[in-house]
């Protein structure tokens, strides 16, 4: 039923970003309508541009957490949906964690085990607020020019990226909360790719996070793969002494807030 005649949807997506984006997908399989909504000018602009587009291998989250099934069973999708399915660029590579001491040795050791744990063997509309009205949530919109837009869906999807405890707290949700981190992209000439051998480093991680990645890039432009090398900073209230960004003058240098 409904009421007030406005447009009614089984399921609207809040964030049009790779989570959104592959939920819409896999709903598109069912007689469901459904819409995603996004308040960019394009897609995957928020927290979906401000990673290093890496596939979590598995290890790092603690076992038995939902972050620990997801993170499989989302490479699961990847490896064995998506890459058959889907046309993008992309490459196997493997990654490396680093030691440098042997409380950094122990610290690899444990994120192995962690994996084995986890089941590894030897991945433009802005929303005011949102109500509930009978057997709908309404959702309302406002875009650039201020014009406002009211929407109806028996259910919410919230894959709005590090803006998802906002829209959460439209309904009251307050379960849990969410702060960006500042983190900085340095992109170097690809004639440097032979400082990391192809491969993903990753610092073994302290408690103030998990420092400095370097990995190369995949980039297409009319078909043609350009590989680059790229570094990785996450730049840290506190930051492991010592580490600093140095070597090859970068092509590029960007700044942005991460999700966490």
């Amino acid at each position: 039923m409904n009421p007030k005649g406005l447009p009614v949807f089984d399921v609207m997506i809040i964030g049009a970003g790779v989570i959104g984006a592959a939920i819409i997908r896999e709903l598109s399989k069912y007689r469901l309508q459904v819409a995603i909504f996004e308040k960019n000018l394009q897609v995957a602009q928020e927290t979906s541009a401000g990673n290093s587009g890496v596939i979590h291998g598995g290890f790092d989250p603690s076992p038995g957490t939902l972050a620990a099934k997801l993170n499989l069973l989302g490479r699961h999708i990847y490896e064995n949906e998506w890459f058959n399915q889907l046309d993008f660029p992309r490459q196997k590579v493997d990654s490396l964690v680093l030691a440098f001491n042997d409380l950094e040795t122990q610290e690899i050791e444990r994120l192995y085990n962690q994996g084995i744990a986890n089941g590894l063997k030897k991945h433009e509309l802005q929303i005011e607020s949102i109500t509930r009205d009978s057997e709908l949530f309404i959702v309302k919109t406002i875009n650039s020019h201020s014009q406002s837009a009211s929407y109806g869906s028996r259910f919410i999807i919230n894959a709005a990226g590090h803006y998802a405890d906002v829209i959460a707290r439209m309904i009251d949700d307050r379960d849990f909360s969410l702060k960006a981190r500042r983190g900085q992209y340095r992109v170097i000439e690809k004639t440097e790719r032979g400082l990391i051998n192809d491969h993903i480093l990753f610092l073994a991680p302290t408690i103030h996070g998990k420092g400095v990645r370097s990995r190369f890039v995949i980039a297409g432009a009319n078909g043609f793969l350009d590989v680059s090398c790229i570094l990785l900073a996450n730049l840290r209230r506190k930051v492991r002494s010592g580490i600093r960004l140095s070597g090859p003058k970068p092509l590029s240098n960007s700044v942005g807030p991460r999700g966490h």
